[in-house]
């Protein structure tokens, strides 16, 4: 079944809500000299990779332009799970927040009447 345009524009803000949430806790582990320095072991990649590094393409957690094909960080981590628990839940506090602006002009509406 194909998606409304109300639908898609709902999964749209969601998605750029994730967006906006990565990229925070990018930033915030590209600024902490510890979390930026720290290295980890991951099972079949041979060398020890560190959170962030300046190329931002050899590191477990790289800017959201690469996150498609951020090899990486999906085989360490649970990201896609964390990223289709998120974008749902956004969805939802999307659509709450555009039924409850609904309800407020046709309450609105009511009081004109």
């Amino acid at each position: 079944m194909e998606k409304s345009i109300l639908e898609k524009r709902i999964t749209e803000k969601a998605e750029k809500r994730f967006r906006n949430d990565y990229l925070e806790a990018w930033n915030f582990i590209n600024r902490n000299p510890i979390l930026k320095n720290l290295t980890f072991k991951i099972r079949g990649i041979t060398e020890p990779m560190q959170m962030i590094d300046e190329c931002m393409t050899d590191s477990i957690f790289q800017n959201y332009q690469n996150f498609a094909g951020n090899e990486n960080l999906i085989k360490a981590s649970n990201i896609l799970e964390v990223k289709k628990q998120l974008i749902g839940k956004y969805e939802i506090a999307e659509t709450d927040e555009l039924l409850n602006k609904i309800q407020s002009i046709d309450y609105l509406f009511d009081k004109i009447k």
